[in-house]
């Protein structure tokens, strides 16, 4: 069968009934119809794709309508704006130290401005600060080669009143403890040699010589200065512990001596000195001495223990 033939076998059962002729070839004659033939607006599929309409005449036009497409554009992009800075905070610098500022009024000559600071301490400190700062100030503005010696007294006894001060809270130090042969003041003593062997029934002194000491501003007969006391207490004991009676100076036995020693003093003392005597044991061997230092005003207490022998 030739192609076209085929072709529209194919497209038998979708075209529009019609008169087709497929035989001899030959037409049959034309048959009158009362129907008017329905129209087609399009015919047969002769290559794929195209489309032939088999009646033109009766084909209505139909408006083609243009639809505007848009241009192609790029995205719209936000112009770049140049990095903002930030603004600079400002850190408030941390509160001054009281003591910057205490320092600061004294050296600027406005002494009554660190008031306010010096209140700010603790109350043990305030006392200190007013000591230490005029006398700190006061000594670096002068030179120690060429200043009046009267100034510098002035100074020196300030930084005393300080010492005095930190001594008070420093615990009691024995800075010596020396048997002597006697003793006439501080720092003036003739030592006996280590070791040294004690007769019996004879007079043993020792010279202690204290550290960190306190002394209290006080008046004597309208003058002011600065008390200085102490207590000593001592015990003797043999090889065994047990506790002797001794003789002290005033030819008193007792258990337990007691010194107390007061001085009286115009300047403030950096240093104090106990002078202990007591009457070796009448029996040879060796023994101990056990004193105990108080300081009278704050109660602070130092204990020390030497050996001796007697023979």
């Amino acid at each position: 069968m030739p192609s076209f033939h085929r072709v529209l076998v194919l497209l038998l059962p979708f075209l529009p009934a019609c008169a087709v002729s497929m035989g001899t070839g030959r037409e049959a004659p034309p048959t009158k119809s009362t129907e008017t033939p329905p129209l087609v607006a399009f015919a047969i599929i002769r290559k794929p794709g195209t489309r032939i309409p088999l009646n033109p005449q009766t084909v209505q036009s139909v408006p083609v309508v243009t639809v505007p497409i848009a241009p192609e554009t790029s995205p719209t992009t936000t112009p770049k704006q140049p990095p903002q800075l930030l603004s600079a905070t400002v850190v408030p610098a941390a509160a001054e130290a009281p003591i910057v500022a205490i320092l600061r009024s004294y050296v600027e000559g406005r002494p009554e401005e660190a008031m306010p600071w010096i209140q700010m301490l603790e109350k043990p400190n305030r006392e200190l600060v007013l000591q230490l700062v005029p006398a700190l100030v006061k000594a670096s503005k002068l030179n120690p080669a060429q200043a009046d010696p009267k100034e510098l007294a002035v100074v020196a006894e300030q930084f005393l009143a300080v010492a005095n001060l930190l001594n008070k809270r420093a615990p009691l130090a024995i800075e010596k403890a020396i048997f002597c042969r006697s003793v006439s003041d501080f720092g003036h003593y003739d030592p006996l040699p280590d070791n040294a062997v004690h007769k019996p029934g004879t007079m043993v002194t020792i010279y202690f010589q204290l550290g960190n000491v306190n002394s209290e501003p006080t008046i004597q007969s309208g003058v002011e200065g600065y008390l200085t006391k102490h207590i000593c207490s001592c015990q003797i004991r043999d090889a065994n512990g047990r506790v002797l009676d001794i003789e002290s100076k005033d030819k008193v036995s007792r258990s337990e001596l007691i010194e107390t020693k007061a001085e009286f003093s115009q300047s403030l003392p950096r240093d104090h000195f106990l002078r202990l005597w007591f009457t070796a044991p009448n029996q040879p061997g060796k023994y101990t001495v056990h004193f105990k230092v108080k300081d009278a005003s704050t109660l602070r207490e130092v204990v020390q223990v030497m050996s001796f022998r007697v023979n």
